[in-house]
């Protein structure tokens, strides 16, 4: 019988050991995602900078920069 009690007893630490270790998953994978989040805005960002800048590079080679700049009054 003390040997049934001292498996259970291994038994609920091994629980709660799982439970805290599932616990700490949880809330690392909020930070993850909040973290991930964040990335995604920023590449965001540099996608359309890259794209403003190409059009920039694509209106010079063509050569409307000079209408564009009396159109818009200087870039």
């Amino acid at each position: 019988m003390d040997d049934l009690k001292e498996r259970l007893l291994k038994v609920e630490i091994s629980i709660d050991s799982l439970y805290d270790s599932v616990s700490e998953l949880r809330r690392s994978n909020r930070l993850l995602t909040d973290e991930l989040a964040g990335i995604q805005k920023n590449l965001t960002q540099i996608k359309y900078f890259a794209m403003g800048a190409l059009a920039l590079m694509t209106i010079d080679k063509i050569g409307l920069l000079k209408i564009a700049q009396l159109a818009f009054g200087g870039i």
